[in-house]
């Protein structure tokens, strides 16, 4: 009924990720030259600066709503999608939230005072879900008209 994916694609991240990485590629290379050495000391932060580049660009969030309730994957984290049924789902609804002030942040959060978890890529508009055993997690999106309309449909044929 209801498929999403995002990525990590804000131009702003990517400008200061391609500019860290750009001048450790600088440096690299400069004390590569002054050397003659290709392996020195400022190879490791290039190589791990590459990695962390290479690590939020694989990151998906995927959200997938039908009758029989909400599964989500937060790749690389979860290496196999999560399923949550309806029938252990207390409230379900699209909310709009404070990814700072609730959660500290985008990506796999984990949210302060009895906020829950947070699976997140940008925006502000997500679907909290409230389980029967009190624990929570609020799903980002970035179509809430879309994800609230596919809600109503779940709720009138339930």
């Amino acid at each position: 009924m209801y498929t999403e994916k995002q990525r990590f694609r804000q131009i702003w991240l990517w400008v200061i990720l391609i500019g860290i990485l750009s001048l450790a590629t600088f440096q690299w290379v400069q004390v590569s030259i002054e050397t003659n050495q290709l392996i020195n000391e400022r190879f490791v932060p290039f190589v791990v600066l590459l990695l962390v580049s290479n690590l939020i660009y694989a990151i998906e969030l995927k959200t997938q709503i039908n009758e029989r309730g909400v599964q989500v994957q937060f790749f690389p984290i979860h290496f196999k999608p999560r399923f949550y049924a309806w029938e252990g789902i207390l409230k379900a609804e699209v909310r709009n939230y404070s990814p700072l002030a609730e959660y500290g942040g985008w990506g796999y959060r984990i949210g302060l005072f009895g906020a829950g978890k947070a699976l997140n890529i940008q925006g502000n508009w997500g679907l909290q879900l409230v389980f029967k055993n009190g624990q929570k997690l609020l799903i980002g999106t970035q179509t809430p008209e879309k994800m609230s309309e596919i809600m109503n449909q779940i709720k009138l044929n339930a």
